[in-house]
């Protein structure tokens, strides 16, 4: 039994303690789920259910015998014959041609001897001799020391006796009698069935087998019997010889324990052997001294015809052959291994290994091909979706999301996962996923759980409405976040440019004059400055220049002279000092090509031209 509570029987194929072992029954035989005895279908019988019924019998327990004749064979299921060719009727009983005739137009007339011959074939003309006859014609007597149908049976006579062919009596020699002619004839009797009375005279003995009188030696010569020689008949005949007077030559018997008998000069066989010249091995089925014993060899055994002993058939082993290989071993006398996996039976005959259901390969190794299953991985696999079918019982393992026998269906509302054991926890009338499990959020909501208030946007594409799109706040402000960033960026790389263009401007402001031709003529001249604003003193060159020309200095240009003029540190006028700045300019000197403007004390401020 298994399941949880023990109340389902094991399934087909498993037995014992949690139907944890395996049925070792053959040919479509049950097995008890609780022992495992095996109960064979019918035709088959042992305990495995491996050995068809013996020839002859059909049926459950192969308890039923066949009906069938002339040489048709018996179905060992139900017993139904199979025809051989010429023969018709449920029985095979009807023949096709007549008695007599044989041949595929019932043309040809039979060749047996008819008082002899039980059936001639219809189709080969092969003749069936009637107990008693053999030869292909049937017209031949058994061989001596047989009997019977076929001429199979061995007869029990003794002491040189022959037994009737069709019924075995035994036809005694002379001298003998009895049901075997295990017996002498009695004082005074002689002959065939010690039938004949003596007829000596002087009480002289006469021999029980032709009633020749046996004279005492005090008395005359003695008449020795058939095999005895010498003056007092005391020894048989020499070796070789038998009958009267030990005249007869005995003939050339081949397996016997000697020459032949001395009285009879019949062969004496050894164990295993028949026939008028010990030339003939015991039949199929019999062994011994005159081939009197029965073998008792089973599954199809060979029997030795000397002592009986047996060869076992390959898979079978014991003294008559009646036990098979023990599991796991095979072939003659069980020496093989079996190499078969997977709890495979190995056949004790050839070691072929019968995988178990969902394995197959030579060794059976090797699992169902996908989409197969069951035994020789004969039967389909129906899964679905994906799943995985088990190989032994075709039963599927649904994957994530399914359920159902063929895994044909999804998880119902609200369950999602392996077998749809886990429940949703999607709120607000959301779906969920039903192999993850995630939560696909109403219009309106968001979060894993769809437990929060989202954002809805309503907009006009292509001038039709759009349906209400959720929008996440988190991610909103993400993206503003960034373009803020950035313009912040560009804005610092602006500042940076502009702030290096004044940078650069100070510091190229009028670094040279460009004066050509200028010629002061005076020494000095003076330039007030005073009143003079700050931003009009913080103008170029060309302003105090101008200013200078203003105050009526003289200034002559000559293209000979040097036109630039260098102003070192300019001054600075403090509109609030009460006294007023001065700026001295002296005339160039020849060899400088630039004038110098230096500065001054605090109260003024010259201009001195080198």
């Amino acid at each position: 039994w298994t399941g949880s509570v023990c109340g389902q029987p094991c399934p087909e194929g498993r037995f014992g303690l949690n139907c944890s072992q395996e049925c070792q029954c053959h040919n479509n035989g049950l097995c008890l789920s609780t022992t495992g005895q095996c109960l064979c279908s019918p035709g088959y019988m042992g305990d495995r259910c491996q050995e068809e019924c013996p020839v002859g019998t059909y049926g459950s327990g192969c308890s039923q015998t066949c009906r069938c004749e002339n040489n048709s064979k018996c179905s060992h299921t139900s017993g139904q014959c199979l025809c051989e060719q010429g023969f018709i009727g449920e029985w095979c009983d009807i023949r096709l041609c007549p008695e007599g005739r044989y041949g595929l137009q019932c043309d040809r007339k039979c060749p047996c001897h008819s008082p002899n011959t039980r059936s001639c074939h219809p189709m080969s003309g092969e003749c069936t001799c009637q107990p008693g006859w053999a030869g292909l014609y049937c017209n031949e007597t058994c061989t001596p020391g047989f009997y019977g149908k076929s001429c199979s049976e061995v007869c029990q006579c003794q002491n040189g006796a022959d037994c009737h062919s069709v019924s075995g009596e035994c036809i005694c020699a002379p001298g003998f009698m009895g049901p075997r002619c295990s017996v002498s004839c009695p004082a005074g009797k002689f002959g065939a069935n010690c039938s004949s009375s003596c007829k000596c005279q002087n009480k002289a003995e006469c021999s029980p087998a032709d009633g020749s009188c046996f004279c005492k030696p005090d008395e005359g010569t003695c008449e020795c019997a058939p095999g005895f020689r010498g003056t007092n008949c005391q020894r048989i005949c020499s070796p070789g010889y038998f009958g009267h007077r030990c005249s007869q030559t005995c003939p050339q018997c081949v397996h016997s324990n000697g020459p032949c008998h001395h009285i009879m000069g019949q062969c004496d066989c050894l164990p295993g052997f028949r026939g008028t010249l010990c030339n003939e091995v015991c039949p199929g089925g019999r062994f011994g001294k005159h081939c009197a014993w029965s073998c008792s060899c089973t599954n199809n055994g060979t029997c030795n015809p000397i002592d009986g002993s047996c060869q076992c058939y390959p898979g079978w082993i014991g003294s008559d052959c009646s036990q098979p290989c023990p599991p796991g071993h095979w072939g003659p006398n069980c020496i093989h291994t079996c190499n078969c996996h997977n709890g495979a039976h190995c056949s004790a005959y050839d070691g072929e290994c019968k995988c178990s259901a969902g394995w197959t390969g030579l060794f059976c190794t090797q699992r169902c091909p996908l989409g197969f299953h069951g035994k020789d991985c004969s039967q389909t696999c129906w899964c679905q979706n994906g799943a995985d079918c088990d190989h032994i019982s075709g039963k599927c393992s649904c994957r994530s999301g399914f359920m159902g026998q063929n895994c044909e269906q999804k998880c119902p509302h609200r369950s999602y996962g392996y077998g749809c054991r886990q429940l949703c926890d999607c709120l607000n009338n959301s779906t969920c996923d039903h192999m993850t499990g995630t939560c696909y959020c109403s219009p309106g909501w968001k979060g894993v759980r769809c437990d929060q208030v989202g954002v809805v946007v309503v907009g006009n594409l292509n001038s039709l409405t759009s349906t209400a799109m959720h929008v996440d706040t988190y991610q909103i402000g993400a993206i503003t976040g960034i373009i803020v960033l950035v313009l912040l960026v560009l804005l610092l790389l602006v500042l940076l440019i502009i702030y290096k263009k004044k940078q650069k401007g100070k510091a190229s402001t009028m670094p040279a004059v460009y004066a050509p031709a200028v010629r002061v003529t005076a020494d000095y001249t003076t330039a007030g400055a005073c009143g003079v604003s700050r931003p009009y003193m913080g103008d170029p060159l060309r302003d105090v220049l101008q200013a200078t020309a203003y105050h009526g200095s003289s200034i002559s240009l000559s293209s000979s002279e040097n036109p630039y003029a260098t102003i070192k540190d300019p001054p600075l006028l403090n509109s609030k000092n009460s006294e007023c700045g001065y700026m001295e300019m002296k005339s160039p000197r020849r060899d400088s090509a630039y004038a110098e403007i230096s500065n001054s004390s605090p109260a003024g401020m010259s201009m001195k031209l080198n």
